[in-house]
């Protein structure tokens, strides 16, 4: 499809409050919100229902859902055309359609990749010091349990204090491993999602 064709289909299958809500804007109960595009104190832009658009009172400014990528990213048309079917998902444009923003999708993918991946591996470290940790503790405590059955005479204030703190110790070692585990779950579920979302350029 052509970069025109795919803009004539963005217009009719993407809305205003789609776009807004990506951008986390929220008009009032009115349709209207304060204008992002100049020193707007009351709100002066106002939404369209359906493929109706914007238009700002205030500044004057206006058009569909592509005109509002672009004042908001500052960006060509092409370049929101392509955002756009990135976001919401809709197949409308080839890959290759224009190399340079490709080649910049994939430098993002790339990052991503090399941050979700170096986060996994230290939240994986961290969950391995952690379950070592609960390791030495349980050891250290089942030596001092059977050295106060066996010789409770014998037993020092090192003992003593392992046998006091073993409930505590040991109970926050394990949150400290299932927040390990939870953080692991969180990163890749985060990667999936910016998998989908793509860079906002």
């Amino acid at each position: 499809m052509t970069l025109s064709g795919a803009a004539r289909r963005i217009r009719d299958l993407v809305s205003m409050d789609q776009v807004l809500a990506f951008y986390g804007y929220r008009p009032n109960r009115h349709g209207t919100m304060v204008c992002p595009f100049h020193g707007d104190h009351d709100p002066s832009l106002k939404i369209y229902q359906g493929s109706r658009g914007w238009y700002c009172y205030g500044c004057g400014r206006g058009g569909s859902v592509i005109d509002f990528v672009m004042a908001h990213e500052s960006c060509s048309f092409r370049t929101a055309v392509l955002m756009l079917d990135r976001v919401f998902s809709l197949g409308l444009t080839e890959p290759g359609l224009d190399p340079e923003e490709d080649e910049r999708e994939r430098k993002w993918q790339a990052a991503l990749d090399a941050w979700a991946g170096a986060a996994v591996r230290y939240c994986g470290l961290m969950k391995r010091v952690y379950e070592e940790q609960l390791r030495q503790l349980l050891k250290k405590y089942q030596e001092a349990e059977e050295m106060n059955e066996k010789y409770p005479m014998r037993m020092g204030p090192e003992q003593y204090a392992v046998l006091t703190a073993w409930k505590e110790d040991s109970e926050y070692t394990e949150f400290k491993i299932s927040q390990a585990d939870q953080l692991i779950r969180e990163v890749k579920e985060w990667r999936r999602k910016a998998g989908r979302v793509r860079l906002r350029w």
